[in-house]
C-alpha cells in the first residue's frame, strides 16, 4: 500500500514538472511572439516616418512641409513607445524617463531648435506606463510641446517643462512654457487646431482631466487615475 502510494505521487511529481516544463515553452513562445509584434510594428512605423521625412525635403509650399512635419512626429512618438515595449524586460509597460529623454531629442532635431535658446527641463518620477495610457500620454506630450515650439517663442530663448509625477493611484502630467501664452480666448474643448483637438480627445481617452493656465506663459496640467 505505501509502495503503491509512493509510486503514485512520483507519477503525479512527473505530470507536475512535464506540465510547468509545458507552461514555460507556451510562455517563453508568446513573449517571442509579442516581441516580434513590437519589433515590425515599430520598423513598419519607422518605414512611413522616412518616407515622411523624404517628402518633405522634397516640398516647396511651407504649409504642406508643416503638416507631413507633424504627421512624422506623431507617427515617431508611437514608434517609440513599441521600440521602448521591444527592449522591456516586462513586455508590457515603458519607462516614461526613458521615453521623454528619447522623444525630447526627436523633437529638438526634427524642429531644428537650439537646446540653449529653448531649454527643456524634465522632472519625471520613476513611472511606467502599459501601451493603453504609453501611446495617448506621448502623442499629448508631442502635441503640447510641439506647439511651444512653433509659437511660445517668437523673440527666441525660452524656458519649457515637462514633469510627471505620481501621487497615489493617480499621474499628474505637467508642460509649461514661459512664452508668450495663449490668446486671451482660447478653449481647448473648442480648439480649432487638430494638435489641441488630439490634446482633449486623447485626454477624454485615458479617462483624465485637463486644465490650462496662460500666465507668464501657459501651462497644461493633465491629471491621470
Amino acid at each position: 500500500m505505501h509502495k503503491l502510494a509512493e509510486k503514485k505521487l512520483q507519477n503525479n511529481e512527473i505530470k507536475y514538472k512535464n506540465l510547468s516544463k509545458k507552461l514555460q515553452i507556451s510562455l517563453n513562445e508568446k513573449e517571442a511572439l509579442l516581441k516580434e509584434i513590437y519589433h515590425r510594428v515599430k520598423n513598419n512605423l519607422q518605414v512611413i516616418l522616412s518616407l515622411l521625412h523624404l517628402q518633405i525635403e522634397t516640398i516647396q509650399d511651407q504649409t504642406a512641409k508643416q503638416i507631413l512635419l507633424e504627421s512624422a512626429t506623431r507617427i515617431k512618438s508611437m514608434a517609440l513607445v513599441h521600440e521602448l515595449l521591444y527592449q522591456s524586460s516586462s513586455l508590457a509597460n515603458i519607462e516614461m524617463v526613458k521615453y521623454s529623454n528619447h522623444f525630447s531629442k526627436y523633437l529638438y532635431d526634427t524642429y531644428n531648435i537650439n537646446i540653449h535658446h529653448n531649454k527643456l527641463i524634465l522632472d519625471i518620477d520613476d513611472v511606467s506606463l502599459d501601451i493603453e495610457k504609453a501611446i495617448p500620454c506621448g502623442l499629448i506630450i508631442n502635441e503640447l510641446i510641439s506647439n511651444i515650439f512653433k509659437h511660445a517663442f517668437p523673440a527666441g530663448n525660452g524656458i519649457i517643462k515637462l514633469s510627471l509625477k505620481k501621487f497615489g493611484n493617480k499621474l499628474l502630467l505637467t508642460i509649461s512654457d514661459n512664452g508668450i501664452g495663449m490668446p486671451p480666448n482660447f478653449d481647448l474643448q473648442n480648439a480649432n487646431s487638430l494638435g489641441m483637438k488630439l490634446v482633449y480627445n486623447l485626454t477624454k481617452q485615458i479617462g483624465g482631466t485637463i486644465k490650462m493656465e496662460s500666465r507668464h506663459g501657459t501651462t497644461f496640467t493633465l491629471t491621470i487615475r
